[in-house]
């Protein structure tokens, strides 16, 4: 599917304004996670921080990672929410990561995110205790992918 639009480059170019950005840096995970973020985008090109930050925090039409991690968060149990939340937060670095990469080289297109956030949404309306699960088995469909 192709993500050359001019409305999503100029949606994505407004992350881009001074304080759209910093709006985005103090959204982002803390400390150490935080530290691995800014790796992350390092490493990227710019059009692929660009998709990345699509990635992770969505346009007006789709939801990004960060809200789909706290509608999910949201359905678990307390005691379970900060491990729940490193895993995907880990999850959607991996994700975002691959996703972000040019069209002829990502191993993951827009039709899988889109399954996997309906699995993940689906689950956590329905059961949210099988979450975690679910995260494993999306995590474990990625590690295929990429290996």
């Amino acid at each position: 599917m192709k993500r050359t639009s001019a409305l999503f480059f100029i949606l994505v170019s407004l992350f881009f304004s001074g304080s759209v950005l910093a709006e985005i840096t103090t959204d982002t995970p803390v400390l150490s996670e935080q530290s691995e973020y800014i790796l992350t985008l390092n490493s990227l090109s710019l059009e692929e921080q660009e998709w990345f930050r699509t990635f992770q925090e969505g346009t007006f039409l789709i939801d990004g990672w960060q809200t789909i991690t706290e509608e999910l968060l949201a359905s678990t149990p307390e005691n379970l929410r900060e491990h729940q939340k490193k895993r995907l937060d880990q999850l959607g670095l991996k994700i975002g990561l691959e996703w972000s990469r040019d069209n002829d080289i990502r191993r993951v297109d827009t039709r899988m995110l889109q399954q996997w956030g309906k699995a993940l949404k689906k689950t956590a309306k329905k059961n949210p205790e099988q979450l975690p699960e679910v995260i494993v088995s999306i995590d474990q469909e990625i590690n295929s992918i990429l290996n």
